[in-house]
């Protein structure tokens, strides 16, 4: 939760499909720190996270992202059977000709056993676990006082939207699974390794298209994130030399709602602080995973020269 207000930021969460191949240069992030925050909120709502990339990321990062996705496409680590076998079954499931009305057949229970047996109770529980959630929060210790208040008036704007969302309705029903499935398709995969091969950026655009069909689902149900997004405003709080902090305020499910991003200035062009300190951190774990094989293979060789040796 020690990022919660870039995942406010992202969360205010959303990501879609790139529509047509970028040809130009990559973008560069701007050179004033609250147009950076506002860039990053625009790329979202237009579904590019190729250019939401370029943007939270400076030039060195990126090309070290890029080299590591690379490596990952060309050696590929082993795929464990039983989870690839389940994501082929779903994909040929919500891509099958006849998805649509197998998948409602499906849920139609359901949605009368919702009717039946939980529609009444729905706000009571979502009350409970708001409270639950919201004591996580304030227990949190890594969390500062203004990053807990924010965190529980996202939590109560999103609880408030789940005890009145229209869950049960059949026409919603369907159109989210029109969504569902037409999402599947446009992304054009069978399995997990189709994903894993794909060239870096094309890997962001079809990932833009999981996160636009993620954004329309939950439209259908009248939680508008492009909404959301399109409020962002941003100003800057307080500037250091190469250092910022940045007041964000946005509308989220009729709350209107603030919270500070740092920002560091790095080769002209501001970024999120805890963006690019998430990317080193995830590039040193790799760096990690990618040399405990090679310690292995050597304490092997080791072993065999050993028994030669003995023989």
């Amino acid at each position: 939760m020690k990022l919660i207000n870039t995942a406010a930021m992202a969360g205010l969460l959303v990501v879609s499909l790139a529509a047509c191949k970028r040809d130009e240069a990559p973008e560069a992030a701007p050179s004033d720190p609250a147009a950076a925050v506002e860039a990053l909120a625009e790329a979202l709502r237009e579904n590019d996270l190729v250019r939401f990339n370029q943007l939270s990321l400076p030039e060195d990062l990126q090309q070290q992202t890029r080299e590591h996705w690379e490596l990952q496409r060309t050696e590929p680590s082993p795929i464990d059977p039983e989870e690839d076998a389940r994501f082929r079954e779903m994909m040929a499931r919500l891509t099958a000709p006849d998805a649509e009305a197998q998948i409602y057949a499906d849920i139609e229970p359901m949605l009368n056993q919702y009717e039946a047996e939980f529609k009444a109770q729905l706000p009571l529980m979502v009350a409970m676990g708001s409270a639950f959630a919201n004591q996580a929060i304030q227990a949190n210790e890594t969390l500062s006082a203004e990053q807990k208040q924010h965190a529980s008036e996202v939590l109560g704007a999103v609880a408030g939207w789940v005890g009145t969302a229209p869950i049960g309705d059949r026409d919603r029903a369907r159109e989210a699974i029109s969504v569902v499935t037409d999402t599947a398709r446009r992304t054009d995969v069978e399995s997990m390794d189709d994903f894993r091969r794909m060239e870096h950026d094309e890997m962001l655009r079809r990932a833009s298209i999981v996160w636009e069909g993620s954004k329309d689902f939950f439209a259908v149900y009248g939680f508008d994130i492009n909404q959301s997004l399109a409020s962002v405003s941003a100003e800057a709080a307080s500037q250091t030399g190469d250092t910022a902090s940045v007041r964000v305020k946005y509308r989220l499910l009729g709350s209107d709602l603030s919270f500070d991003v740092p920002m560091e200035r790095i080769d002209g062009g501001w970024y999120s602080r805890d963006l690019v300190q998430s990317a080193r951190d995830e590039l040193e774990g790799r760096d990690e995973v990618l040399d405990e094989p090679a310690e292995y293979e050597d304490e092997e060789i080791v072993e065999e020269d050993d028994l030669e040796d003995g023989y």
